[in-house]
């Protein structure tokens, strides 16, 4: 990940999406997302019709204005172990998805991947537990949290 561009915006079939792996300006946040962290994001990307985030795991979907923001969750290390989360766009839908997978044949996989002994605990714990969400770094007042889409589906 470390060779990928920190954001990056292309339109697709007339919808402007962005990308970005965490929040705009700290690549690092972890974010719930509060409205102002989710109105800083619609305001870095004003043009965008969707803005994709991630760094959390956590699936999710919202809307700020015109703008529709979706976290798809993790392939690898979800909330729910031995499911995929993840997003599909389809005709200007927007769906949360989930799909098992086989952890042990994931476990298999990294092996080959290269990843130092540390990094390779911490991408074993959440294949095998979930994604981990160190407390400290995230607001536990959720009072003030826009609430997720009850359908988890959205049209743009």
């Amino acid at each position: 990940m470390r060779s990928l561009p920190p954001e990056i915006e292309r339109t697709v079939d007339q919808v402007h999406i962005a990308v970005i792996h965490a929040y705009p300006g700290d690549y690092d946040l972890y974010v719930e997302p509060t409205p102002e962290q989710l109105s800083r994001m619609a305001r870095a990307f004003p043009h965008a019709d969707l803005i994709v985030v991630g760094h959390t795991h956590r699936a999710g979907l919202w809307r700020v204005g015109r703008t529709r923001i979706v976290n798809p969750g993790s392939v690898g290390q979800s909330a729910h172990p031995g499911f995929a989360a993840f997003a599909l766009l389809e005709d200007r839908r927007i769906v949360l998805r989930e799909a098992r997978y086989d952890p042990e044949a994931a476990l298999r996989g990294i092996e080959d991947m290269g990843l130092g002994r540390i990094a390779r605990k911490r991408v074993e714990r959440g294949i095998l537990l979930g994604a981990a969400r160190p407390r400290e770094r995230i607001a536990l007042d959720k009072s003030d949290c826009p609430k997720e889409l009850p359908s988890a589906a959205a049209v743009l």
